[in-house]
């Protein structure tokens, strides 16, 4: 992917937030352009580098991009984001932005810890109740491979 990026490539960062890795991309990669969407407008709108732009859209409503625009596609954190049923079709639309051969690329976490304190297991355990309680399943993000 180093590579790519070094010899120019269209790469689109999905829930960008205040967009720190688009800018930071571009800013290493400047023979590739970046864009970063998501759906609050945190971005910033002044200062950017001429390959970095910053679109405010949702994944849900469909991202306002044709088909196979992007070779590389990035999203990351969104597992609070999106319920079990959205899951589908976020990932549908991700791999529809990308180009045929591109690379869709995404960084979830289930929260799970490894030997963790007892003290930080209750808090684990209750901050995983609270997420199912609200309509999330952070484990689910174990099988997005299989769902890509």
């Amino acid at each position: 992917m180093e590579d790519a990026l070094n010899h120019g490539i269209k790469v689109l960062d999905v829930g960008c937030g205040t967009g720190c890795w688009t800018m930071d991309m571009a800013n290493d990669f400047p023979d590739s352009h970046f864009v970063g969407v998501d759906v609050t407008d945190l971005f910033p709108k002044d200062g950017l580098k001429s390959n970095c732009t910053f679109a405010k859209a949702n994944t849900l409503e469909g991202l306002p991009f044709e088909d196979g625009t992007f070779d590389y596609t990035f999203q990351r954190f969104m597992f609070l984001a999106f319920t079990p049923a959205d899951w589908a079709k976020v990932i549908s639309e991700l791999v529809r932005v990308t180009k045929s051969g591109g690379w869709v690329e995404l960084v979830e976490s289930d929260c799970n810890l490894q030997e963790t304190p007892p003290s930080y297991l209750e808090f684990q355990n209750a901050f995983i109740a609270g997420t199912r309680a609200r309509g999330f399943d952070i484990d689910l993000v174990r099988n997005l491979g299989s769902t890509l």
